[in-house]
C-alpha cells in the first residue's frame, strides 16, 4: 500500500506527519517490525534508527523489537562500511532504550575499531558515549595511541579533539599525549594558528592541559 511505498522510497521525513495525522498507527506496527530484518540492509538500518521514535509513538511494541535484536547486532559487523557506520551511530540510543545491552556491543567493538582504519571515519562523540557505557575502556588505550599517530589528518585531528576527555576519563595518560604531540604539531598548518577554527580550539584545550607548549606553536609558525 501507500505505507510501503513511503518507507521504501526513504521518505522518512513524512513519517512523523503521517503518524500525527493518524494515517500511520499501531495497526501498521508489524510492517515496520518486518522491515527490521529486510534483505535490503539500507531499509533495515533506516528502520532501526527510528525504533526509539516508533516505540515512543506507540507504533511498534518494544517486545517485538527485542525479538529482532540479533538482526541489528549483525549490522554492527556488516561488510558494508556505510551500513556498519550507521548501525554504530545507533547503538547508544538502543542501549538506553534497553533494546540491546552494553555487553552485546562490547563483544563486537573490534569491528567498530577496525572500520576506523579502513574507512577513515572517526566520530569522537560516538567514542565518548561508548566510553560512558564502559564499552570502550582502559584496555583500548593502545588503540587511541595508534590513532594519535595516524598519518590521516582527518582522523588525527578528530582524535586529538577528544584527548582532554580521554585523559580525564583515564583511558590514556597525559604522558601518552605529550609523548606523541609531534604528530599533532606536524598536522597543524601555520595558517590555522592565525585563522582560527576547530583546530585552534583543539590547540587551546591542549595548551591549557599542558600537553603542548607555546614554544611548540612558535616553532611551527617559524616554519611558515
Amino acid at each position: 500500500g501507500s505505507l510501503k511505498v513511503t518507507v521504501r522510497s526513504d521518505a522518512w521525513k513524512n513519517i512523523p506527519s503521517l503518524i500525527n495525522k493518524g494515517i500511520i498507527d499501531r495497526g501498521d506496527g508489524m510492517y515496520f517490525i518486518e522491515l527490521l530484518n529486510s534483505d535490503d540492509l539500507k531499509i533495515s538500518i533506516d528502520v532501526w534508527k527510528r525504533v526509539p521514535y516508533l516505540i515512543e509513538k506507540g507504533i511498534v511494541n518494544k517486545e517485538d523489537v527485542i525479538k529482532k535484536r540479533e538482526y541489528f547486532l549483525d549490522l554492527l559487523t556488516s561488510a558494508n562500511i556505510i551500513i556498519k557506520d550507521m548501525a554504530w551511530n545507533t547503538v547508544i540510543e538502543l542501549i538506553e532504550k534497553d533494546i540491546i545491552t552494553s555487553q552485546d556491543v562490547m563483544v563486537r567493538k573490534q569491528y567498530f575499531i577496525d572500520s576506523i582504519f579502513v574507512s577513515g571515519l572517526f566520530e569522537g562523540q560516538i567514542f565518548l558515549k561508548l566510553i560512558e557505557k564502559g564499552i570502550i575502556n582502559l584496555e583500548d588505550s593502545s588503540l587511541f595511541i595508534d590513532l594519535l599517530r595516524s598519518g590521516q589528518s582527518d582522523i588525527g585531528m578528530q582524535i586529538w579533539s577528544i584527548v582532554p576527555e580521554l585523559i580525564e576519563r583515564g583511558i590514556i595518560r597525559k604522558k601518552d599525549a605529550i609523548d606523541n604531540k609531534k604528530y599533532l604539531i606536524d598536522m597543524l598548518k601555520p595558517s590555522i594558528l592565525s585563522n582560527g577554527g576547530k583546530e585552534l580550539n583543539v590547540v587551546d584545550k591542549l595548551l591549557e592541559m599542558g600537553v603542548i607548549k607555546k614554544k611548540d606553536l612558535k616553532d611551527k609558525i617559524r616554519e611558515h
